[in-house]
């Protein structure tokens, strides 16, 4: 399960919402106890036998999809099947393979992320990707969009403003916290990459500019965490730049390990080509790092340029190196920035802000199927 997908579930539940995750692999029986959070096993995606799962296990909808009951809350309506008052899945493209969740007779509320429609909508191996998108704003009650950002282009491609919830993505603070000493003058200043390798996180132009900082002088390790189909081109791009002895790929780790290496590191490099708002940025934002990275999507949302780190160019790998080279020389700036960081998600990217606003975008959405 996605983490940023867990730490939702897990705290809607906490807030009085019965939640039922229906998925293809059964979560451990500690994690459903620990959680409260029921589950049902994935099969036929047809609305009758979705019917049929609900009257007899109360709710839920795809693979990767979320059913929340919140019956205490709202009047229930007379035609919607037992145990189920709204479907949320968090990926629109499960309604476009699967509209039978349209069908249900309960509102279906979907999440808008980065790539879902800055990128895939031009994708010309996707023609018909357009027209789906416009089907699944139609039916959907409420669509979640992750950053104002994604709002506009949601909305260029048809999308209902009326229907749309900006819900930035957040951390729970308490989780993450800056290293307790400060890195000695003598040691390399550490560079870390969190995310899954895609061609979209783009981590070819990240090794570029981390060489050209090299090559001006910085004294600098890189961590990469992360694991995906690029990985081999990451590999030979590790060993064309001649960087073998100060990069290590560090694979995919689980979260405690994460926030280990966030907190061993100085800096955070993010160069995605096409973002909504990164949650691994947020991470190392709240971990007290200051985060370089790509102006793409919504990054400016979250990152203030010059304040809690840098928002450079999209493959701008000039300016990759001149950020990295200026956070090595200057320590004083790395604490100011990594501080303001911090302060930044405490303020207004918090986890417990995130879950209740989800919960009354659940609620709205149950109100306004009532009022049909």
């Amino acid at each position: 399960m996605e983490t940023f997908i867990e730490r939702l579930l897990v705290g809607l539940a906490a807030r009085n919402v019965e939640v039922t995750l229906r998925s293809r692999h059964r979560p451990s029986t500690a994690w459903l106890r620990r959680t409260g959070v029921h589950w049902v096993r994935g099969g036929p995606m047809d609305a009758e036998s979705l019917r049929s799962q609900l009257r007899h296990n109360g709710y839920v909808g795809a693979a990767r999809a979320v059913g929340a009951e919140v019956a205490s809350r709202l009047p229930m309506r007379r035609d919607r099947p037992p145990g189920c008052d709204v479907v949320y899945v968090p990926w629109l493209t499960t309604l476009m393979s699967h509209p039978d969740l349209f069908h249900l007779g309960v509102p279906v509320v979907t999440s808008c992320r980065g790539s879902l429609v800055n990128v895939a909508p031009w994708d010309p191996g996707r023609p018909d990707y357009r027209h789906h998108l416009s089907e699944v704003f139609e039916q959907s009650a409420r669509v979640h969009c992750v950053s104002f950002d994604i709002l506009d282009r949601a909305t260029s491609l048809g999308l209902d403003p009326a229907k749309a919830r900006v819900i930035r993505p957040a951390v729970d603070p308490t989780e993450f916290r800056a290293r307790s000493s400060a890195r000695e003058d003598d040691q390399p200043t550490r560079v870390v990459s969190v995310g899954t390798l895609l061609w979209l996180k783009d981590l070819e132009h990240a090794l570029v500019g981390f060489r050209r900082a090299v090559d001006q002088g910085a004294d600098l390790r890189f961590d990469v965490v992360g694991d995906g189909p690029d990985l081999q081109h990451v590999r030979y791009t590790v060993d064309d730049l001649g960087l073998s002895d100060r990069v290590s790929l560090l694979g995919r780790l689980p979260p405690d390990r994460v926030a280990q290496v966030l907190r061993r590191a100085d800096v955070f490099l993010h160069t995605s080509s096409a973002e909504g708002i990164s949650n691994a940025v947020l991470e190392a934002m709240a971990s007290g790092l200051p985060v370089i990275t790509t102006d793409a999507g919504g990054m400016r949302e979250a990152v203030r340029d010059g304040i809690d780190g840098f928002v450079v160019a999209v493959r701008g790998t000039d300016e990759v190196a001149r950020s990295l080279v200026a956070l090595t020389a200057d320590g004083e700036l790395r604490r100011r920035m990594g501080a303001s960081a911090r302060a930044r998600i405490v303020d207004e990217f918090r986890l417990d802000q995130q879950i209740e606003l989800f919960r009354e975008l659940l609620a709205d959405a149950v109100a306004s199927g009532a009022k049909r």
